[in-house]
């Protein structure tokens, strides 16, 4: 690791560096994952719940009347 003397041990620059990427590092890994997390399984819980009313618009067309091969009768 860094705190081997081949790569400058400690209060070298290489060190220096790496400590500061884990401490800015750190608090974003523990704030966003759970975050994204819930958002993730809102989000699918909403095309889930919404699905049969994304296809009913417009005969299955979508909001924009975008042709597709998907028809419905």
């Amino acid at each position: 690791g860094i705190n081997a003397e081949y790569m400058g041990g400690k209060g070298s620059p290489l060190h220096k560096a790496a400590v500061v990427g884990d401490t800015v590092g750190d608090p974003l890994k523990d704030t966003s994952g759970p975050a994204l997390n819930i958002l993730m399984k809102l989000m699918a819980i909403i095309s889930l719940v919404f699905s049969d009313f994304f296809v009913s618009v417009n005969h299955g067309q979508g909001f924009f009347n975008i042709s597709s091969s998907f028809k419905l009768n």
